[in-house]
């Protein structure tokens, strides 16, 4: 059965799960869990937020390290 799982990162990370333990939460690894092994998981779409330099450089540093990691594959709008 084709299954598509979507979570809007921003409403994730900045609003229910800022300044909690689980702000690290790896989504893959809990999407993986919850499918059949044969599912693909295809990855992360996020737009380029503008704001803040060092805020955008931290943002993108993070998912720069967790593609390397194997954790997403990525696409910036």
């Amino acid at each position: 059965m084709r299954t598509a799982i979507y979570v809007d990162g921003f409403n994730l990370y900045y609003r229910a799960l800022k300044g909690t333990p689980y702000k690290w939460l790896d989504i893959k690894l809990l999407v993986s869990n919850l499918l059949q092994p044969q599912n693909k998981i295809i990855g992360l779409l996020s737009p380029v937020i503008e704001g803040h330099p060092s805020n955008e450089l931290q943002k993108y540093a993070h998912f720069v390290k967790r593609i390397r990691k194997g954790v997403l594959e990525a696409c910036f709008l």
